[in-house]
Order: C-alpha cells, then structure tokens, then sequence
C-alpha cells in the first residue's frame, strides 16, 4: 500500500509552509515520513504542489483541480491502488502512526481523535489525521459527491475530512459521529500556528521526571538515603518530586492525590519510599522515559515473564518503581477518587487505604486493556522494606517482597551495614 502525505502549498512562494515548521529538532512532514519508515513503510509520496518538499527524496504528486471546485477536497491524488492518505499537518505519536499502519480494513477506513479527549490533547475539538483506502472506487465516487455538494453549498465550511466521512459511512450531513471510525486519542494533533509548536517543545524537552511517595515513618530514609543517591548519580534537584503523606490517607488516596498534582503532558517515573536505586538508575530511566515502563519485578510473582513487552494487564502493577503517562495517571486518579473509593462494591478490596496497586490495574484494564508495558532487566530497584520498616504491610508479610534480580546487590548489603551502625547510635 502507497502512503501519501497531503502537504499542501504555501500561500505565497515566500510563505514557508507548516508542514516544513520544526517540532523536536525535525520538520513535521518529516516526522511524519521517520515514523512511517519505522513501522516499515517503504512507499511514501507527498502530495504537493511546492517543489521545497523535494528536499525529503520522495515522489511529488501534483494535486487534481476541476473547476468550479474549493481546493481543500483536492488534496486526495487520484490513484488506481490501495492508498492511505496522510495529513501533513498533524504531529503524530509513535503509537498513533503504528496503529494507522497497522489497521486492516477490506473498504475505507478513517482515522481522527474525539472527545472525551486525554489531558495530553491540545486542542478542545476533534481533528482528522488519515483515510486508509482499499476501495478506491468507492472513495472516489464519495469525493466527487462531495465536489458536487460544494457547487450545491450543502456544506458549512470549505469540506475536507468530516464531510468526505458522512458521505462514505451515508451519514447526516454536518453532523459528526465520533463512534463510527478509529480513534487516536493521545497528543496527536494538527498545528494550525506557530503557538501550537510551544506545546510540543513543553512536552519533549523536559528533563526525566521523578516522583517518590512516602509517608511520615520513612520519611528519613528518602532524606538521607534514597534522594542523595539520585543526585549523586546526577539527578536534578528540580527532577525530583516528593508526596509525603503526612494527612494518613493511606496509599490509595494518597497515591490517587499525587497523580492529580502531575502536569498534562508527558510521563513520570514513580518511586516508593523503600527502595534502593541501582547504579545505572538515572541512564536506564532517562533511555526509557516513555509509555509504561516497570523497573522492579517481584520474586514472589509466579507467572513466568518474558521480559520485553508484554500486555499490561497480564502482570501485577510494580509500583515500587513504574513510569506512567501523565495524563493517564491523573485520569486514573480521577477515576479511583470517584468511583471506587467508598463504594461498597470494592470495599474489600481496599481494607486500610491500601490497593493503590489494585485499582491502578483494575483503571488500565477497565479503559486502556490495549497499553502495554515494557519490563526492564535487572530490575532498577531493589525493594528494602525489610530493612528500613515503617510499613503496617511489611510486617505481614512472610517474606521480603525482592527483585527478581537486581545487578548491584552489594548496595544492599553496604546499606543493612549503614543501618546497623545507625541503629547503634540512635
């Protein structure tokens, strides 16, 4: 299947035009033209009538224009073969672009966001990003009904994306149905101006967030401890975040609070207060600062794990140390604080404020079963509750919950040597 990226003009021959505007160090088209190599597309075009989009190396495709017709519709080129039509406006996501190339459809299919949007979309509305065509004739006999509806003035606006979807799917005219196509709701979005880019350059050029959650009993071991070991590694002050939760909510809650404190956009890695990081801690994090990551795997876990990618909600949520997306984190918390804390259904399940854990999974596979997570090995923490107490769990255990394998295992016996001594002298 041919990949063609609409691209547009200029208004002027001076005017540079937004898909060649430069959004984390690459133009937008040329974004667009990386991810879909990645997902191993080799045919690519760009629709075009601008020769600056010779640069990219890839076939220019003049745009069809009868008369008597508004130029947006005539951005789709004519073509006889199964075609999937890009917008070269749009900022895609990596997982946005996999799943266009990735979605099989024996007709026409159309790719575009809806409401209820994710904390990470910039936009209050609904945008389009692609049309992937294997019934070219049908395609074709939709975009001249709605040439004609332009010369008949059916239409509100100049139509493009929304209008050729109504008439294929045969739906009411100026009237969008957000359930009937496939919908990409991360931070994929078109840039209508320059603005627009300062949410992307917000998104991608801030350091690897942190945030470690403690409560008042183990307070002193993220003081003394846990932080100077993050810093020494080279870990910015500014990088790290701590909840402590001096109010005793209890983890749920208090998990679920410190979610809502993140900002939109982006990911943070989450730490409990009773972990030691590993000597690689920083670098592992900072070549993983993306989607769901787990940094530690229990030994107690009894299913066998290959480790990579494997689907969420096959395995336990490893909260002692998990990198999550922002705004699903805050929507979970959102969701958790609502509708399962208090209500009686669950409330055996979260006995004591605990369960942050349990409702975390029970959120991904109510809404998100589709994400999946990367495990890391050798785990990048190691879980030292049995060294340091202060936890009500902890001392029910019957055993020390501990990595699968952690690579600097000496660091946990330097550290039962530190707090020995400590002990000592308190």
């Amino acid at each position: 299947m041919r990949y063609i990226i609409m691209a547009g003009r200029s208004l002027t021959d001076t005017e540079l035009p937004k898909h060649l505007w430069e959004v984390g160090n690459e133009t937008i088209i040329g974004r667009t033209i990386r991810l879909l190599k990645e997902c191993g597309v080799t045919d690519i075009a760009i629709s075009t009538q601008d020769k600056r989009f010779k640069r990219f190396g890839l076939p220019l495709l003049s745009h069809h224009n009868p008369p008597n017709t508004k130029y947006f519709i005539n951005a789709f080129c004519p073509t006889n073969e199964p075609v999937c039509y890009i917008f070269g406006d749009v900022v895609f996501s990596e997982s946005a672009m996999k799943k266009i190339v990735e979605t099989e459809t024996d007709s026409i299919e159309f790719f575009a966001s809806a409401p209820p949007f994710t904390q990470d979309y910039p936009k209050p509305w609904a945008e389009p990003f692609a049309f992937k065509v294997v019934d070219v004739e049908y395609f074709w006999e939709c975009v001249n009904k709605v040439r004609q509806g332009i010369i008949d003035g059916i239409w509100r606006r100049d139509p493009l994306a929304w209008e050729l979807w109504q008439v294929i799917k045969q739906t009411p005219y100026n009237k969008i149905d957000y359930t009937n196509y496939t919908v990409i709701n991360d931070y994929t979005c078109d840039v209508d101006k320059l603005e627009d880019l300062v949410y992307y350059k917000d998104m991608w050029e801030t350091d690897t967030q942190y945030m470690i959650h403690t409560c008042p009993a183990r307070k002193w071991y993220v003081d003394e401890y846990l932080i100077p070991s993050m810093l020494e590694q080279g870990i910015k002050e500014s990088q790290i975040q701590v909840f402590n939760d001096k109010e005793k909510l209890g983890n749920l809650k208090a998990c679920m609070n410190s979610y809502l404190l993140l900002p939109d956009a982006g990911g943070t890695w989450h730490l409990q207060d009773d972990v030691l990081i590993s000597r690689d801690f920083k670098q592992r994090t900072e070549e993983h600062d993306k989607g769901f990551v787990a940094g530690f795997i229990s030994q107690r876990w009894n299913k066998e794990v290959s480790f990579g990618t494997i689907l969420a909600c096959e395995m336990p949520w490893t909260f002692p140390c998990i990198r999550i997306p922002n705004n699903i984190a805050r929507d979970s918390a959102k969701w958790v604080l609502n509708d399962i804390v208090g209500n009686p259904v669950y409330a055996d399940s979260f006995k004591g404020g605990n369960g942050d854990d349990l409702a975390f999974k029970l959120f991904i596979q109510t809404y998100h079963k589709d994400k999946k997570m990367l495990v890391i090995d050798p785990c990048l923490v190691e879980h030292i509750d049995m060294l340091i107490g202060g936890s009500s769990v902890g001392s029910k255990r019957k055993e020390p919950t501990v990595a699968r394998h952690f690579a600097d295992q000496d660091l946990v016996e330097q550290l039962r040597r530190e707090l020995c001594k400590r002990k000592e002298n308190l």
